[in-house]
Formats: C-alpha cells, structure tokens, sequence
C-alpha cells in the first residue's frame, strides 16, 4: 500500500502533478480512476455500510476504511478487484 502524501487530496496526486495516463478495459472503455471518494460511492451506491461491503467482498474494514479517509492507497491488484466490483458487484460477492 502507498500512503498518500497529504489526505486533502482525496486520492489525487498533488497540486501540479498530471494524472496518470488512464488505461482501457476489454470493451475499450477506460478503466475508473479510483480516488478515496470514488471508493466511497462505489460502496455506498450499492447500499452497503463500511462493515457491509467489507464483509461481501473480504476486504478489511479497517483498510477499507482508510482507503475512503484518503490514509491510504490500494495497490495494484485491490485496485483491480475493485474495478471487478465496480463492474459486476454480484458476481464478485464472496459467499
């Protein structure tokens, strides 16, 4: 996990900084950005508390929670999964 120079930024890289080239999916749309707010949404657009979309998705909810406080960022492959959430929420559920 990287930490964020500053959590005022929200995910973003500091004031200057260009926003990393953004890459395409399979169906060659682009791939969401994913910024402690965009995080935010995801969980709450689908109906879900903090405790609740960390418990569908085995995430921890302390890291969930810092992923949305802007404490710090997900990696490379949190990122894709929720990318793969973003995209089909059912059929990423962990039963």
């Amino acid at each position: 996990m990287t930490r964020l120079p500053d959590p005022r930024h929200r995910g973003a890289p500091p004031a200057g900084q260009p926003l990393p080239p953004r890459s395409t999916g399979e169906a060659g749309l682009p791939e969401p950005r994913f910024t402690a707010a965009l995080i935010g949404r995801l969980r709450r657009r689908l109906g879900l508390t903090q405790a609740g979309f960390a418990e569908r998705y085995s995430i921890s909810p302390q890291l969930l929670r810092r992923w949305e406080n802007a404490e710090l960022w997900p990696d490379g492959q949190a990122l894709a999964y929720l990318r793969a959430i973003a995209r089909e929420p059912a059929a990423r559920r962990r039963e």
